[in-house]
C-alpha cells in the first residue's frame, strides 16, 4: 500500500493499491478481496504499518466472518506489526483486510501489505 489513511470508516476494506504480484488474477484490484480461484487450504498475512504515536487494528475477513486480528502500534518513529492465518477456502470465497474497532495512522509507504497463496490443493482421497 502507497498511501496513508489516518482516517478508516468503521469495517472499512483497506485499499491496496500496489500489486506486486497476482498469479491467477485471484486479487480483485478494484475491491481489494482475494477470490479463491479452488477449494484448498490458504495462507494469509497482513503486515500493519504505523507512524508516530499512532495505533491501528486491523482484521482478516473470509466472507465477512473474523479470521484474525492484526495490531499495530508505534510511539517512537517508524513501526510494522504482522499477523498471518491459515484456512480452508472453497471456491469462491473471499479474503480480505479490513479496520477492525480503530485507526489512529495506517501507513503506506510498502510498509503495509497483504499477502495470500495457496498450500495445499483440496483432495479426495479414497
Amino acid at each position: 500500500m502507497d498511501a496513508h489513511k489516518p482516517i478508516l470508516g468503521d469495517k472499512q476494506i483497506i485499499d491496496f493499491d500496489k500489486i506486486t504480484t497476482n498469479v491467477g488474477n485471484a486479487f480483485d484490484n478494484a475491491t481489494s478481496m482475494f477470490t479463491a480461484p479452488m477449494n484448498g487450504v490458504y495462507v494469509f498475512e497482513v503486515v500493519v504499518g504505523t507512524n508516530g504515536q499512532s495505533t491501528t487494528d486491523l482484521e482478516i475477513v473470509k466472507n465477512g466472518a473474523h479470521l484474525k486480528r492484526v495490531y499495530g502500534s508505534s510511539y517512537h518513529g517508524w513501526a510494522t506489526s504482522t499477523g498471518s492465518v491459515t484456512t480452508r477456502l472453497t471456491s469462491g470465497d473471499k479474503v480480505y483486510v479490513r479496520q477492525y474497532t480503530y485507526n489512529h495512522g495506517l501507513v503506506g509507504h510498502e510498509l503495509t501489505s497483504f499477502s495470500g497463496f495457496m498450500v495445499q490443493p483440496e483432495c479426495n482421497f479414497q
